[in-house]
Formats: structure tokens, sequence, C-alpha cells
């Protein structure tokens, strides 16, 4: 069966990779720059307060002082991210606008929506990759499974039982879900909700079993509180954070699949310009009130260069295709 962006690279020092005539023009840039941005704008394609909002205002916050003298953040929630993507396109290429975006707006989207109003690979440009969310199964009340392999076992003994909840349609945590299904074989029926805040209610009030999700903050504490059970998640290994949960692919599922976060820039953007930014972001991902930040919700910083993200988009784009054609899923209006 697929296993999906397991061989991805994970690099922090990232300069390393740009090329030495690249590094020396981006810094005298951002130095010329400086004086020339006053505030950087960073759009975030979901509401303010929750999700990746915090986090995302939290690095934002500490790319300031190299290259712009403060930063923003414009929420602008709606259609999946993709009013954001439409924003930061119709920005100018001058280095005061750029985009936090999930992997699954430029690799997914193109498989699920018949017409995007944006380019993926041609309408922004990548700057680097900043944090990674990892994919799991969570078991409810109602759902009596401990292990992966328990939950294959009840899910086959009854239809009602292998129902499993998704944020929505046509998202990340449903191919999780579909790939699961598959590569167990059994015949699960995904209940698609809007938004993850309906699922919760349903899953710890008993109407639905199982939820596959992100495996953020929300879903770690209430797994440590009791609430609820992470059975397992879609990585190579398991995660630092819940090293008492295995992984699929150690329980004999071959399901890894993630979802992370990178910076995009307007297209035309200059590449000293991006390779400026590159470099601040790295910085702020290495900030201790970031690591900080991270550690204690629970999320993995992973840096890149623009051209590792740029390789990345372009191999799970490709990887993306293939799982959604095998799930029968249509791509929607």
């Amino acid at each position: 069966m697929t296993q999906f962006f397991s061989g991805q690279p994970r690099r922090r020092d990232v300069l390393t990779q740009i090329a030495a005539g690249a590094a020396a023009v981006a810094l005298p840039a951002a130095a010329q720059v400086r004086q020339q941005i006053p505030v950087l704008k960073v759009l975030i394609g979901f509401p303010g307060g929750a999700g990746v909002d915090p986090v995302g205002r939290m690095i934002a916050d500490k790319m300031k002082g190299s290259l712009w003298a403060n930063a923003i953040v414009e929420n602008k929630p709606g259609a999946g991210g993709r009013l954001a993507i439409e924003a930061l396109k119709a920005a100018p290429p001058d280095g005061s606008t750029l985009l936090l975006a999930p992997a699954s707006n430029f690799t997914l989207f193109p498989h699920v929506f018949k017409k995007l109003s944006y380019g993926p690979q041609a309408d922004l440009v990548p700057v680097g990759q900043a944090f990674t969310y990892h994919m799991g199964l969570i078991a409810g009340p109602s759902n009596p499974a401990r292990t992966p392999q328990e939950f294959v076992a009840w899910a086959q003994k009854d239809p009602k039982n292998a129902m499993f909840a998704i944020p929505a349609l046509g998202s990340v945590p449903h191919f999780v879900g579909e790939q699961f299904a598959r590569a167990t074989k059994v015949n699960m029926t995904a209940v698609a909700y809007k938004g993850s805040a309906p699922v919760w209610t349903d899953l710890l009030g008993g109407q639905i079993p199982s939820y596959f999700s992100p495996i953020a903050n929300d879903a770690i504490t209430r797994h440590r509180s009791g609430q609820v059970r992470i059975l397992g998640i879609a990585d190579p290994v398991r995660s630092k954070f819940l090293p008492d949960v295995p992984t699929f692919k150690e329980s004999g599922i071959p399901v890894v699949i993630d979802e992370w976060f990178g910076f995009f820039a307007p297209p035309r953007t200059p590449p000293e310009l991006v390779a400026a930014a590159n470099e601040a972001l790295r910085k702020a991902l290495a900030h201790p009130e970031v690591t900080g930040f991270m550690e204690r919700n629970q999320i993995d910083a992973e840096h890149s260069t623009p051209q590792v993200l740029a390789q990345k988009i372009r191999t799970e784009t490709v990887e993306w295709g293939r799982i959604v054609a095998a799930s029968g899923f249509k791509p929607e209006d």
C-alpha cells in the first residue's frame, strides 16, 4: 500500500543548502529592504484565535527585526484557505506580504476541486516550511478499541462501528481514513462535518465512534485526560509527544500521511527577498519563545529551504493524485 511522505527530509539548518552566491546576495538585500518594508503582513486563511492562528502569530512576531520593522497577521478565513491564497496572489511582490498555509492547499486541492482560482505551483513562491501536524485515529467513549488492530477487529463486526468522522469532505483526514480502510480491507464510512468543533461534540457524546484528525493540542490534551484515546498515528515514527501511541506502520497498516504548513510569497517576488525571508523564518523557528510555544502545544517545527519546499510540493502533488484517484473521490466545483 501507499506510504506517503515518509521519505521527506527534515532539516532545520537550511542555509547550508543555499548556494554561496545566493546567500551573499540575500544578506545585503535584507539590510537594504529593512528600511523599505516597515511592516510584514502574514495572511492566514483560517479564523483568529484557534487552530494554526496562535502559532502563526508567534512566528510572525519573531520574524520582524531583520527584514521588517514590525509584523502583523491578517486572517482571511473561508474556502479552506483559498481566499487567503487569492489575496497573496494579488499582493505586490515587494516582500511586504507572506502567506502561512497548509500543504493541502497546493498538493491536494488540485485533485479535489475541478477549478482553482490560483495555480498551486505558478502563482506562489515557496519561502520555507515551518511546522507539521501529524494525522491519527481517535476513539471516542463508544469505541472500546485501544490499538489500531483492535479497532479493525471491532469495525469488522458491525458497519455502525466502521463509521468515522472527518472535518470536511476532500480534506487530509478524509483520505487518511480512506487509505486506512483500503489498507485494512474494512468497509468504512466517512461522516463529514463542518469543521472540528461539532466533531468533538459528537465524538465525546458517543454519537460517532471514531475520528480521523490532525493530532494537535486539543486531541493530545483529551487523550491524556482519558476523554478519548488516540489509537495510532500516520507517521513513520512515534511522536515525541505521544510515545505510548503506535504508528499505523508498526501496527501493520502502511499509511503515512501528514500535513505541513509553510510560508509563501506573491508571484514574481525577487529571489533575494525570498532568501532573506527564509533566513528570517529560520531564526524565528529557533527563537526560544517559539520553540517553547511549540513544545507546549505539541507542534513539530520543520524548516526547509525554498528549493526543498518547491520540490516537496511537486512530489506530494503526484502522490495525492494517486491517492484521490484510488479512493474514487469525484472533484467538486
